[in-house]
């Protein structure tokens, strides 16, 4: 059975968001995301837009992009490596915004570093009219540990089971 957020495990979950109605983010720089909607732990710091990971795990890490361009490209890096680059293109001639989302799964260790940061100079939307985050980036524990049970791998629980 899994457990999620026992013990110091809660330690680890994180939800920022962009808080204007919009703003331009810089080409290859991490986003400094103004808004946090939680940050169990203190590990996402506003001034450098990274997350520390506390914890050794498997994350599932989420973001999401309302980008008033016409094509949108956008990287998640963990130490600065890119583990996922994701992209939407508007092909159709309407108002040229796009939604851009992103999901991983991650094997992260104490002390990595993750940010989120685009390819080139974006505009994007952060609240909607229904007053909820359009622009967010966030990341939660699932599994502390792998095991080996009759020679197979697989994750674990945060309780071990």
């Amino acid at each position: 059975m899994l457990h999620l957020f026992e013990g110091d495990a809660s330690m680890a979950s994180f939800l920022v968001g962009v808080d204007g109605l919009s703003i331009t983010l810089a080409r290859v720089t991490p986003i400094k995301f103004d808004r946090i909607e939680f940050d169990r732990g203190n590990n996402y710091n506003q001034a450098t837009g990274k997350y520390t990971v506390p914890i050794n795990g498997t994350y599932l890490v989420l973001a999401q992009f309302h980008a008033i361009n016409k094509e949108a490209e956008l990287n998640i890096l963990v130490n600065g490596q890119s583990e996922l680059f994701f992209r939407d293109v508007d092909s159709t001639d309407s108002d040229g915004v796009v939604m851009c989302s992103a999901v991983i799964f991650l094997q992260l260790k104490v002390g990595d570093e993750m940010w989120v940061e685009p390819w080139k100079q974006l505009i994007v939307h952060g609240w909607s009219s229904a007053d909820r985050l359009n622009t967010w980036f966030g990341a939660t524990l699932l599994y502390t540990r792998t095991c080996s049970i009759n020679g197979q791998w697989g994750l674990m629980g945060i309780n071990g089971d």
